[in-house]
This record gives structure tokens, C-alpha cells and sequence, in this order.
């Protein structure tokens, strides 16, 4: 209730003056009169239980709201400007089985007291209402809304940019962030559900971005077209990806008067492989998230019928015929038709006009056993000095174990860093596999018996970090078994093992990144700054797939170590995992979009391999994230892949030596700039962020970034000695060759382009060799 509070009032839903207990300004009531405190300061989490008092009538015909529960124990956020948010009918997420409406279980968020207004219970914090009670979204400000979702910021500076593809970019990686953060959404609503902490967070997570998109859609995109001078073929561009993941406009679902025949069901209980991608599909409809998620959230395992056309999630409840009522989905594929059963307010069966089943296989077939001890003698771990197998010092988990550092010391986090910190990482999809596809290796590392012992090492080290998962004849076997290759590279090991994924990342919607390019240099440093480069350790691999679910757990995993006599044994090792194993697998999740085979020995990527089209998107997410945090303390950054270039900016002052010259005023400053590369190599370790040794460039005022030197004193830049050779021997090898294939010309333009920033004339070339190729728009014309 009161002027600002309440069920149906002005505002607010949920009883009390504050909330029921909750202070608006750090969502936690330590000021409040109405609730006792819940002991929530600073983002964290614990506190007493109560109850807040009920408000007054509110004077637009809102009904006094009942005493809000406070709960036991919730998760505060660290940031007062970003408000949490709840369902639109405020007992949306206890309807979900996400809050608790007791206030007695400290795994779940207390739910908003429910109001008494004419509408019912709370409205979200970022609409007002009208005369009804009723949520309108007017209060949404762009500025606001920029704030909570960074890559706002990026659609903004993009439309205004010389390249045209910056914004469809933008607006690309906008958009797939939207599903990045829906989808994790309803594995936390799961989590929540088991009793996991911070599941609710999650779920509120996606409310809040699901409420901004639905209000840009609705409203605010005029306001983007005026404040930010958007063109009109963009704002279809930023309306096409918002829609194409939450429909162009919010409504209910239609009913469909018939019911459709089905097969009863048939055999074993198993999970059901389409969940996710079929909860985005419902959204895509236009369909509200709160109901999508209550309808979703149990569909887990259940039975198929014998055609695989139909899956009971509930048979007892698909008897009851009067009691269930069917909604058709419209889905990417024009000749599927996916029908919903629902009754009882969730899904109790799912029927398509196709078989929704994995089907068999088709390709390569697999032979042998698929044991460990199958895999060939090359591949088991390194040996130190000493002899001993070098077992891996972390995990591929090791961001997740360490998420709270990011809250602790990144501040607020968006949605989308924070679904992948805490292991809820779904890639966005435009579509599913509908049967199991096995491609054999290619001969760059089927038959290089060279590469095969460079990288066997690393291979065993995957396979101890967790990266590369075993998957046993007897388990569930991924959807897609993708070609390996070996490419040459410049360090240590010499090779780099790829994946062939272009069938998979045929599946993978777009989600561009933001790289800062060497041409921009002159544009992150000042004269005379200071600056140190790093590299990111395995940096595909710090993102780990959620796969079907389930969060973290502790496992067993093989680890493949030298015995003393030099033969190899498994040594199994206690470690942990995101999300689902190979036997607890539903099937096509992005874990089974990623199996490899050696020598008939199957193995699953637990996160995203070089070759595959997104791989570097969930690293890019999360390294913004760093370099807003790292800004706040002075320290420049910029990112190229795993690659990072910092700056501390000297005091101005007249042109100088720099520190080789002798200058007073640099000298002065050192020991400020060493202390921000101290900052920022403590900060990395407490992310879980592990640094490449012996890349990236020490403390300077010279140094080098993605093949180029540059020195701030002078205010050069310039290409490295061995990179120069390098290109020299590319022009020399194409100049003497007399055919050239399209990927080889590619690769020569590519270097061309990239060093002709600091070597005059080297894009005279390129032209004759678009001529050749065409232009990207030529071939996305044919």
C-alpha cells in the first residue's frame, strides 16, 4: 500500500511501506521503519527474518497492500541504481516455484507480499501505472535502461559509424545477449526450484532485460530514433533482432480448437533434448516470459511415444482431455509444427508433425570400444624436469568457482557476464539437430604423425582440465562428432588443434564482438603513456558451456600421466563440472554440438574450440566487463581476442626522452603505473583469469599488440621484425605461385590489410584480389 507502494498502488507491489521490509535504495531495509532489517548490506547476502507492516491505500484506487515476508536470506545488489525487479503480477515467480513465499527457505529469494489492488499484487519497478493499476513502462528512460545493458552503448556509437556493418553488429550481438540471459533464466528458475542459491537473481535477471527489450519494441525505440539520430534502415535492423527472440509484440497464447492424435506413450523415461531451444521458440511468439517460464520449468524427462513424434512430460495429466489445452509453435523450420499441451498451468506433453527425437547417426561410424586406453601412446600429459606428469594447476570451471570475485571486485555485472560467471551459458541458436552426424578428422591431423605428438600434451591437458569430456559407448553420444585439424602457429607447441564446426555453425545465430583494431591505437594511447600487454590463458576455455543444466557439481576425471616405466596409466582425479555429463545428457545441448573422435575414443567440448563460429563471443563478454571495471580506476584497456593492451596515461607535460631519455616528470610517474599492472595481475588471478607466461609485453613506453611495435614517446607505430619476414615470405610465395586458391588469396589480403596501417602502398594489392574473390556483398547477393 502506500502512496508509492503496494498491490495496485502507484508504484510498487508487495505490502509494507517498504516493501515489506525491502528499502528502495539498497534493497536490503536497514533504513526502513515499516521491516526489520534483513542484514543485507553491500550486495550481500544473510539477515533476520520478519514481516513489514501494511501500507495505507494508495490514492489512485490501489488496495492497502498485506505485510510483505522479508525471507531469510536473499542476494542484495551491489549497484542502488539498478533495482531488482519481479513479475509483472508480482507472485509471477512464487507461481514458478522461484521465490518463497514462506520467507523459510534460505535457498530461494522472498516473493513480493501480494497486494489487495484491483489489478493484484506488485507491477515491475520500471513502469508506472495507470488509472487501472495497470503497468504502462512510461518511467523507462533510455538513459536508464542504457546503463543496465552495456551493449546499448555500443548500438548507440555504431549507428553513428563510417562502417556500415558496425551496427548490424551491434545490434547482432544485442540481440543474442537477449537470449543468452532468457535461456539462463530458465535453467536459474530450475536451480531455484532444486533449491540453489542465486537461482532467483537469475530469474530476475532475465525479467528485467525481457522488460527492457519488450519496452524498446513497444515505445522507446522512438525515443533511440530521436535521441540517437537512428536511420530508419537501422531501427528495423534493432526491431528484427529484439523480435526474432521475444516476438514484435507481447500476447497471450491462442488456444487451438482441436485437439491433435496421439501415440501413446512408449518404452523407457528419458530427458527431453528440445527444452531450451523450444522455451526461446515460445518466446519468439510473443509470448509473456513469466507464463513461459511456469510452463517450461518441469519439462525435463519424461517418455516418448513410439514414432517419437509425441513426448509425455505427465501422461496421468494428457487423460484428462478437457483439462488440457493446445497452443501451436511456430518454429524456424517452415515444415515443423510443435504443439504444447498444457494443463494445470504447465506442460504435460509436447507433439510435433515430425519426429522430435534424435535420430540415428549418419556418416563415419565409430569403431573400436571408445575406452581411454584405446587413444593413441601420444596422447598423456607433459613431464617436468624431474619426470613427473605436469597435472593441469586449474579447470575449465575455474571462472564459475570464482564468480563472487567478479561481484566483489567488478561492482554490477550485466546480465549476460553474469550468466556466464555463474554457469548458465547457453549459445544462441536459430535452430536444433534433428539426427547425429559423424564426420572423420581431417588429414592435417589424422595423418600428420608430427602434429599428432605436438599436441597429444595438450590434448591429456584437456582432458585432466575438464575441457574435453569422455564419453563412453554406454552414455548419451553427441549430436554432432566435428572434423579435427592441425594448423601451424608461432609458439609452443607449434600446432593448434581446430575443430571443423561449419555444420554446427550452421545452428549458431550471430553474436558479434567489439575488438579494438591496431588502427585505432593512436586513439587509446597519449604521448608518453605507459603500457603492458597480456595474454590470456586457454582463453576460449573460461567460458563454460551450461550444456543441458545443473550447475556446478563435483566429478571424477581422467587424468593421463606417465608411469615410471614410460608406459601410460589413467589416474582419476576429483574435480567439477557446469551443467550436464555424458550420462545425464538430454542431447542436443552445446556440449553434444561439440564431440571430437580419436581413433574411436569420443570426447564432448565442455566449452568453445577454435573453429567454432561464436568462440570468441562469451570471452568478449566478459572482458568488457573487465576493461568498464578496469576504466573506473584509471587504467585503460581494449581487447583483440585474448589479447590485452593496458595504458596509464602520463601527466601532461612538454615533448620528452620518456624514462630512456631521463625524464623527471615519466620517472615520477612510474611507480603509479606499477602499480595499476599490480592491480590488474591480482585482479586476474582472483577472476580466475590465468596469463599466458612469457606473452603479452613488460611495463613501458614501447611495446607491441597484434603484430605491431608501437613507442608513445615518439609516437610510432610499426611492424615487428618477425612479422615483417613473415609477410615477406607470404608476397614472395604468391608471386611465385601460379594458381592461388580463394582461401589462400583471402589470407594474403587479410595480412595486407592488417599491416598496411603502418607500411605505405601495401593495400594496392587488395584491389586486384577483391576483383578476384568478389566482395562479401556479392556473395550475399548469389
Amino acid at each position: 500500500g502506500g502512496d508509492n507502494l503496494g498491490g495496485g498502488g502507484d508504484n510498487l507491489g508487495g505490502g509494507g511501506d517498504n516493501l515489506g521490509g525491502y528499502d528502495s535504495d539498497d534493497y536490503g531495509s536497514k533504513d526502513s521503519d515499516a521491516g526489520c532489517s534483513m542484514g543485507i548490506e553491500d550486495g550481500r547476502a544473510g539477515g533476520e527474518s520478519c514481516e513489514g507492516e501494511g501500507g495505507g491505500a494508495g490514492p489512485r484506487g490501489g488496495g492497502g497492500g498485506g505485510g510483505g515476508d522479508c525471507g531469510t536470506a536473499a542476494t542484495g545488489n551491489k549497484d542502488e541504481n539498478e533495482e531488482p525487479v519481479y513479475g509483472k503480477n508480482g507472485r509471477s515467480l512464487d507461481d514458478a516455484g522461484v521465490c518463497d513465499p514462506a520467507g523459510g527457505d534460505p535457498s530461494r529469494l522472498p516473493c513480493p507480499g501480494e497486494g489487495e489492488g484491483k489489478n493484484g499484487g506488485g507491477v515491475n519497478f520500471h513502469d508506472n501505472l495507470n488509472e487501472n493499476g495497470r503497468g504502462q513502462g512510461g518511467a523507462q528512460t533510455l538513459d536508464n535502461m542504457t546503463r543496465r545493458w552495456g551493449q546499448l552503448k555500443e548500438v548507440r556509437l555504431s549507428a553513428s559509424a563510417r562502417r556500415v556493418d558496425r551496427f548490424r553488429q551491434a545490434t547482432g550481438a544485442l540481440g543474442a545477449e537477449l537470449q543468452v540471459t532468457l535461456a539462463g533464466g530458465l535453467l536459474a528458475a530450475r536451480e531455484a526450484r532444486r533449491g540453489v542459491a542465486g537461482g532467483g537473481e537469475g530469474v530476475r535477471d532475465a525479467q528485467t532485460r525481457y522488460d527492457d527489450a519488450r519496452a524498446i519494441l513497444s515505445r522507446v525505440h522512438q525515443d533511440m530514433a530521436s535521441y540517437w539520430h537512428l536511420q530508419p534502415v537501422q531501427m528495423n535492423q534493432l526491431i528484427a533482432q529484439l523480435a526474432g527472440s521475444i516476438g514484435r509484440e507481447e500476447r497471450d497464447p491462442v488456444p487451438r480448437l482441436d485437439p491433435p492424435v496421439l501415440d501413446p506413450p512408449h518404452g523407457e523415461k528419458v530427458g527431453f533434448e528440445h527444452a531450451i531451444h523450444l522455451f526461446q521458440t515460445s518466446l519468439a511468439q510473443g509470448w509473456p516470459l513469466d507464463r513461459m517460464l511456469k510452463w517450461w520449468i518441469d519439462v525435463d524427462v519424461g517418455m516418448y511415444s513410439a514414432d517419437g513424434r509425441t513426448f509425455y512430460v505427465d501422461a496421468s495429466r494428457t487423460g484428462m482431455q478437457q483439462a488440457v489445452e493446445w497452443y501451436d509453435v511456430k518454429t524456424s523450420d517452415s515444415d515443423l509444427v510443435v504443439t504444447l499441451g498444457v494443463a494445470q498451468g504447465s506442460i504435460a506433453v509436447i507433439s510435433a508433425n515430425d519426429p522430435l527425437r534424435l535420430g540415428g547417426h549418419q556418416g563415419k561410424t565409430l569403431e573400436g570400444r571408445g575406452e581411454l586406453d584405446d587413444l593413441p601412446g601420444y596422447i598423456k600429459l607433459a613431464l617436468d624436469e624431474q619426470g613427473d606428469s605436469v597435472l593441469p594447476s586449474y579447470g575449465v570451471t575455474e571462472l564459475v568457482e570464482c564468480r563472487h570475485a567478479w561481484y566483489d571486485r567488478l561492482g554490477p555485472l550485466d546480465s549476460t557476464a553474469k550468466a556466464i560467471v555463474e554457469g548458465r551459458l547457453v549459445i544462441p541458436k536459430d535452430g536444433t539437430p534433428t539426427r547425429r552426424i559423424y564426420l572423420p578428422n581431417h588429414a592435417s591431423f589424422e595423418h600428420d604423425k608430427e602434429a599428432q605428438r605436438a599436441l597429444g600434451p595438450t590434448v591429456a591437458k584437456w582432458i585432466a582440465q575438464g575441457v574435453l569430456e569422455h564419453v563412453p559407448r554406454d552414455q548419451v553420444q553427441p549430436a554432432f562428432i566435428l572434423p579435427l585439424g592441425a594448423v601451424p602457429k608461432q609458439s609452443a607447441p607449434f600446432y593448434r588443434l581446430i575443430t571443423d564446426a561449419r555444420m554446427a555453425n550452421e545452428l549458431y545465430a550471430s553474436w558479434g564482438v567489439l575488438y579494438t583494431p591496431v588502427s585505432r591505437l593512436g586513439e587509446f594511447f597519449r604521448p608518453r603513456d605507459f603500457a603492458w600487454g597480456s595474454d590470456i590463458a586457454d582463453a576460449y576455455h573460461i567460458a563454460p558451456f551450461a550444456g543441458c543444466g545443473g550447475g556446478l557439481r563435483s566429478i571424477e576425471r581422467p587424468a593421463l600421466v606417465s608411469a615410471p616405466d614410460g608406459s601410460r596409466r589413467v589416474r582419476w582425479v576429483t574435480g567439477k563440472t557446469v551443467g550436464c555429463t555424458p550420462a545425464t545428457c538430454r542431447g542436443v545441448c552445446d556440449k553434444s554440438l561439440s564431440g571430437i573422435a580419436i581413433q574411436g575414443v569420443v570426447f564432448r567440448f565442455a566449452a568453445n574450440q577454435f573453429g567454432q563460429k561464436l568462440a570468441g563471443s562469451p570471452l568478449n563478454a566478459l572482458m568488457t566487463a573487465v576493461i568498464r571495471a578496469l576504466h573506473h580506476r584509471g587504467i585503460g584497456a581494449i581487447t583483440w581476442v585474448d589479447d590485452l593492451e593496458f595504458a596509464v596515461h602520463a601527466p601532461e607535460h612538454p615533448p620528452c626522452q620518456g624514462l630512456e631519455g631521463g625524464c623527471a616528470t615519466c620517472s615520477a610517474h612510474l611507480p603509479r603505473a606499477r602499480k595499476s599492472e599490480e592491480h590488474w595481475t591480482g585482479l586476474a588471478r582472483q577472476l580466475g583469469l590465468h596469463l599466458s607466461p612469457g606473452k603479452g609485453h613488460e611495463l613501458g613506453q614501447r611495446g607491441a599488440h597484434a603484430g605491431m611495435g608501437f613507442d608513445t614517446v615518439r609516437n610510432t607505430l610499426h611492424i615487428l621484425p618477425d612479422k615483417f619476414e613473415a609477410l615477406a615470405a607470404a608476397l614472395r610465395t604468391a608471386i611465385a605461385a601460379g594458381q592461388h586458391t580463394a582461401r589462400s588469396l583471402a589470407a594474403l589480403m587479410g595480412k595486407l590489410q592488417h599491416y598496411s596501417i603502418c607500411i605505405d602502398y601495401l593495400r594496392v594489392p587488395c584491389a586486384t584480389i577483391v576483383q578476384m574473390l568478389g566482395t562479401d556483398w556479392d556473395q550475399r547477393q548469389e
